[in-house]
């Protein structure tokens, strides 16, 4: 018999070894080395849960197509890196997403209710009145409000049918200016927005 004794050490060569001859119990621990293995030998069934780990990925190897839907969650997510581009249109509810208060620089008012808002526009030189013109050819009305001065822009809006006639502001001066009739129409109510341009 050929006993382990009559074998000179590094004899056995892989000529020798019959396919399929190196089982694992054959095999010493962790003596499978990367060069042992063939390319693509390591498929799925291969890999122990958990344990393909961050080192393990390739930079840009995790594609849309790896993440499975709705996993992506804020945690995941750097500061600052949700832009503007990311946003889709019309997806932003501002009643339940947008609290606190938005700054006149930013396009706000710079308060949380009506009257306040009210006074920041104020501020701003922008005030607004009701008003009410006669029916008839050359009507006219004059509006005094301490906030018009000579400068100011007003701005008409009617809320009632003025069968379709044209109106138009003239006389402006300090605390009043007059809305006047251009052909014969209908009267009606209009709201003005007064707009002081420093």
């Amino acid at each position: 018999n050929v006993t382990t004794a009559k074998l000179a050490d590094a004899n056995v060569t892989t000529a020798k070894l019959a396919d399929d001859a190196v089982t694992t119990v054959k095999i010493t621990d962790a003596n499978v080395t990367t060069a042992k293995l063939a390319d693509d030998a390591v498929t799925t069934v291969k890999i122990t849960d958990a344990n393909v780990t961050t080192a393990k990925l390739a930079d840009d190897a995790v594609t849309t197509v790896k993440i499975t839907d709705a996993n992506v969650t804020t945690a995941k997510l750097a500061d600052a890196n949700v832009t503007n581009a990311k946003i889709a249109n019309a997806t932003i509810d501002l009643a339940a997403k947008v609290t606190g208060v938005l700054p006149i620089a930013n396009g706000g008012t710079g308060a949380t209710n009506a009257d306040t808002a009210n006074s920041a526009l104020n501020s701003l030189g922008i005030f607004t009145g009701t008003g009410t013109i006669s029916s008839g050819n050359g009507a006219t009305v004059t509006i005094s409000d301490s906030n018009v001065t000579s400068s100011s822009k007003i701005f008409l809006t009617f809320t009632s049918d003025t069968d379709g006639g044209p109106y138009f502001v003239d006389n402006l001066s300090s605390g009043s200016f007059r809305v006047t009739a251009a052909t014969l129409q209908g009267g009606g109510t209009f709201n003005y927005l007064v707009i002081n341009i420093p």
